[in-house]
């Protein structure tokens, strides 16, 4: 329990800072004017997500070197059940703790508040993976615990993917019209691709009509 409810505050940690970090810069008009270098959105988005990365990297691999740790403690005293929930948890907190980055700083572009935006990007990295896996548990109730590993191991991997895809294409493609909207303003109704409403297009005629 202790093992858990510590890579669980360092991620919430994260998800804050990452989250608080990019409002402030928002807030500022930091973001403003790195927009008015020739850099390319890509750059600027690569160079928070560094900036931030370096703040948590040596404390993560400090983490990652405690799980291999208890990995070797566990397997001396025969515990292959623990052992292998810490084998399969352990690149998880690294994929997860990238992933949060991009989640909270993508969260942190389209809401209104750094708290809610950190909020959102632990639910949908930590949380969520959970649920999946609760209702997969529910519904294969006689698996054994090698078999639920795996699962939760598949569910937590995918869903980590599939959020760092989407917070990673939505920066990149939404960042100019969301680092220029007011702080605090209400966010923008951002569509997925397959949308027939360019809703960013519509958000700047009738800003042209007012």
């Amino acid at each position: 329990l202790i093992w858990c409810a510590i890579h669980l505050l360092f991620t919430i940690w994260m998800a804050g800072d990452a989250a608080h970090t990019f409002a402030n810069d928002r807030r500022t008009g930091a973001l403003e004017l790195l927009l008015g270098t020739p850099l390319e959105i890509r750059e600027i988005a690569g160079g928070v997500l560094r900036a931030l990365g370096q703040r948590f990297v040596r404390p993560a691999l400090v983490l990652f070197a405690l799980d291999a740790l208890m990995v070797v403690r566990f397997g001396f005293s025969n515990d292959g059940a623990s052992a292998l929930m810490v084998c399969a948890g352990a690149p998880f907190f690294l994929l997860g703790s990238y992933c949060v980055l991009w989640v909270g700083i993508w969260q942190a572009m389209v809401s209104r508040h750094p708290s809610v935006a950190a909020l959102n990007g632990v639910f949908r990295i930590l949380v969520l993976p959970w649920v999946w896996f609760g209702i997969v548990a529910g519904l294969f109730a006689g698996s054994s615990i090698i078999e639920l590993i795996v699962a939760w191991v598949i569910l937590a991997g995918a869903n980590s993917l599939i959020s760092l895809r989407g917070a990673r294409h939505n920066v990149h493609e939404h960042f100019r019209v969301l680092a220029l909207r007011p702080y605090g303003a209400k966010p923008l109704h951002i569509e997925s691709d397959w949308s027939p409403i360019n809703w960013e297009a519509e958000q700047g005629r009738d800003n042209a009509e007012a």
